[in-house]
């Protein structure tokens, strides 16, 4: 993550993602050691002001002044890398890939904050570390965290949208699946991304372009679809040397369950799912679908665990 602040497990938690046209909004806290999602919201805006003021009068209508929060960024400000590990200790990393970049990006490496997280060792084959490199403008940063405060909110951690699903994907595994682990897929108008998620940690994630309208009454591009997630199947089962996921889960812009034809589902080698999150976490309240779906990176942040 590209921020995080020290501090043990909130009972109160805001989660945020920001998005093309608006925020994502979830709160999560805890009743008898369980997680309750108890508001959910997508609150609209032309432009990163404008959003950050409705987002300001949400706080302060729901009575949410001075909680934490974790903020997920668009995909679109943010580059994902997955590049091999230089032999250095772990505090240096992060400064030893910037240099592994300046035939990557297109700034000067100073105006560039870069994170890093590890694949797991079984992820590579050989001896190979592998990392995945995050890479996102300070200047942006900054601006950002200045609105979250002028939202009453207190920050805690920015992450990318695939850790934040990470969150989510923790909570749909069956136990007797863990060893094969999970992949999730998210569609939004003219793209599309999928992270194979095992044990907790991100082994994958892609993202691609998708002839899909985003709209209600659009329908999936079963094939072109199908294609990008069996590619990267493939990729997990053979590059990586893993067994195949157990299952696919399918959200995004406009997705509900009657869009996953049994067409699309045939096309796959592994089983393909509505992404249903209801069933994960307690909701106290009867979430719309579309709500549910535009929130899908705002939930997992609200249910992000780690701290220390």
């Amino acid at each position: 993550m590209l921020l995080r602040v020290n501090q043990a497990q909130p009972q109160s938690l805001v989660g945020l993602e920001l998005q093309a046209d608006g925020i994502a909004v979830a709160v999560r806290v805890v009743k008898n050691q369980l997680p309750h999602i108890t508001r959910l919201a997508f609150l609209p805006g032309e432009d990163e002001k404008q959003r950050f003021v409705q987002l300001r009068d949400y706080v302060k209508q729901n009575k949410l002044k001075h909680k934490p929060c974790n903020l997920v960024l668009p995909q679109s400000r943010y580059q994902l890398y997955l590049l091999e590990a230089p032999d250095v200790p772990a505090a240096e990393l992060a400064n030893a890939m910037k240099w592994r970049l300046k035939d990557l990006v297109n700034q000067p490496l100073d105006q560039l904050a870069v994170d890093v997280f590890h694949v797991p060792n079984d992820g590579a084959r050989g001896n190979r570390k592998m990392i995945y490199v995050v890479v996102v403008n300070k200047s942006y940063l900054q601006e950002l965290i200045e609105y979250v405060q002028q939202s009453d909110l207190k920050l805690l951690a920015i992450d990318i949208a695939e850790l934040s699903l990470r969150n989510l994907a923790i909570h749909l595994i069956d136990p007797q699946f863990d060893q094969r682990g999970v992949a999730i897929a998210r569609v939004r108008q003219g793209a599309g991304s999928v992270s194979i998620y095992r044990a907790g940690d991100m082994y994958l994630s892609r993202q691609f372009d998708l002839p899909y309208g985003g709209g209600l009454l659009d329908d999936l591009p079963a094939e072109a679809l199908a294609l990008e997630l069996q590619r990267s199947v493939d990729y997990y089962e053979r590059q990586m040397g893993q067994l195949s996921p157990a299952v696919v889960y399918l959200g995004g812009e406009n997705i509900v369950d009657e869009k996953i034809t049994d067409g699309l589902r045939k096309i796959l080698s592994v089983p393909l799912q509505f992404l249903d999150f209801s069933g994960a976490v307690t909701l106290e309240s009867e979430f719309d679908n579309g709500i549910m779906q535009l929130g899908l990176g705002a939930l997992g942040a609200a249910m992000r665990q780690e701290f220390a």
